[in-house]
């Protein structure tokens, strides 16, 4: 192969040095249908408004900077925990309160109102360094007047999967139980036929009258989800699925990329395993018109894994003598978790050998061993199989086999 190096496609196999897990269930993540996975015990992110403005997890911070508090526009910095989106505006503030900054509100409490008269809606999502959570509850600080009604709107990836009508006037068994007239603790854990729904932002829409979005910076009673009056988030680990030895995973099955990942062993610290001494583990998974991502969680192991990828619609490049320069490979030993965001920039080096992929006595006899001699020295990655279809003009269908351990990203021309 030959030619100069450019990443259309991004692969992430990457492996995530994570928290020990306690609690397993099951949920509904991804396809938004029954399938994942979800460890670990709740924890909850805090938004903070008041004495300090913040957004605080587990020791991490989040500023929140609104210079004064004559109608500013909100900056939030990293990590990013929390993402606060203003629709029928720009995210505005006003004494400790949140809202939507629209043309015409000029300064003082309008830019911190969410207002139904202007279309205006605010939501809370779950920022990139929460990647591998999704929320199960929140329990909120909202500022309502003008008899306020919101509708709020539970959604993950960006569709929706729940929806709650709050009216503090009525009587409810998940809405707070007082207000001191116009604060209110809004407290909601969406359940669908009494098993959770999992969602990775909330959706604030006043049906009528306005509100604002605040941090406890009124005095106002503590949450149910914590002993404190900020606006509080349960959050969980949330996963795609499970894999294990002989395990496979299709990933974007039927779109313009896609490929089947395959775990054939484990080492645990005690020698290469088969099933069923693997252990059970945890994956994301992405797709995207030109990307991949499958990221494990393989805490504590190491594992082997085969993926066949195919890649739709990729532009073919025939060098005079009849080499076929696109069909290139890169990868980056050690990605960034932060999907899409991969560095890869080695040339994936050939394989040394062809993996055994038939189940047999063969086939256990290769993934078992201490060393199964495919990789290049200093790789933790190469491909044994690469081929072009041409489907157009100029255009074809691109196959890999590839064999990697650990965490390579993978990028193709």
């Amino acid at each position: 192969m030959s030619g100069k190096i450019t990443t259309r496609l991004a692969l992430f196999a990457a492996v995530a040095a994570l928290a020990a897990v306690v609690v397993p269930a099951t949920f509904a993540l991804g396809s938004h249908e029954s399938g994942g996975t979800t460890e670990g015990a709740p924890s909850y992110v805090f938004l903070e408004m008041g004495r300090n403005d913040r957004v605080t997890f587990q020791g991490q911070t989040q500023s929140i900077t609104t210079r004064n508090n004559d109608c500013t526009v909100v900056t939030l910095g990293n990590p990013k925990l929390l993402e606060l989106t203003a629709f029928g505006g720009v995210l505005g503030h006003t004494k400790d309160a949140l809202g939507v900054q629209s043309p015409g509100d000029g300064s003082g409490e309008p830019c911190s109102r969410v207002d139904s008269g202007k279309s205006e809606a605010i939501s809370v999502g779950l920022g990139s360094a929460m990647a591998s959570y999704v929320m199960t509850a929140i329990d909120v600080d909202l500022e309502l007047k003008g008899n306020a009604i919101v509708a709020v709107s539970y959604l993950h990836d960006g569709v929706p999967v729940a929806s709650h009508t709050f009216d503090p006037t009525a009587a409810s068994d998940d809405g707070p139980d007082s207000g001191d007239g116009d604060n209110y603790r809004y407290a909601h854990r969406p359940l669908n036929a009494g098993e959770p729904v999992y969602f990775d932002e909330v959706k604030f829409t006043p049906a009528s009258g306005i509100l604002s979005l605040e941090g406890g910076s009124d005095g106002t009673e503590n949450g149910s989800l914590a002993n404190n009056n900020f606006s509080q988030f349960e959050v969980i680990r949330g996963f795609d699925g499970e894999i294990t030895c002989g395990d496979e995973e299709p990933i974007g099955a039927g779109g313009t990329t896609s490929g089947v990942v395959t775990m054939h062993s484990e080492d645990k610290g005690a020698g290469w395993l088969l099933d069923p001494n693997c252990d059970l583990k945890p994956y994301n998974a992405w797709t995207t018109d030109d990307s991949l991502a499958f990221v494990p969680e393989l805490e504590g192991t190491t594992a082997r894994y085969t993926i066949a990828v195919t890649v739709k619609d990729q532009e073919i490049v025939v060098e005079p003598d009849g080499t076929i320069s696109s069909l290139i490979a890169v990868y980056d030993p050690a990605p960034a978790l932060a999907f899409p965001d991969v560095s890869a920039d080695l040339p994936l080096p050939a394989c040394l050998d062809t993996p055994v992929l038939v189940e047999g006595a063969a086939y256990n006899a290769f993934w078992t061993q201490a060393d199964v001699g495919l990789l290049p020295e200093n790789a933790s990655a190469c491909w044994y199989e690469a081929s072009v279809a041409p489907t157009g003009d100029g255009v074809g269908t691109e196959t890999w086999g590839i064999y990697f351990e650990d965490d390579p990203g993978f990028g193709f021309k």
